[in-house]
């Protein structure tokens, strides 16, 4: 299987959020077993790289700070902390 160059990167950038060579900055709204694993913080480096693979996937996920919509994605607006 041939990757394009795009989602070959972002493979790439989940390998380092998953050895954690990317890491989330924990600031409430980042996915964990309290605030669930849909939840994503639009200003943390690992929750950027996951709503890039939500887009592709179609996955619906919560986003900090606001966003109402990312290409193609149900995200419901959540109030900052």
């Amino acid at each position: 299987m041939t990757l394009s160059a795009k989602s070959a990167a972002l493979i790439e950038q989940l390998r380092r959020v998953a050895t954690r060579e990317i890491e989330h900055i924990n600031r409430g709204s980042c996915p964990d077993k309290v605030e669930g694993v849909s939840v994503r913080d639009d200003e943390c480096p690992a929750c950027k790289v996951l709503i890039k693979a939500d887009r592709i996937l179609g996955q619906t996920c919560t986003v900090q700070a606001g966003e109402e919509q990312i290409a193609g994605l149900t995200l419901e607006q959540q109030a900052p902390r």
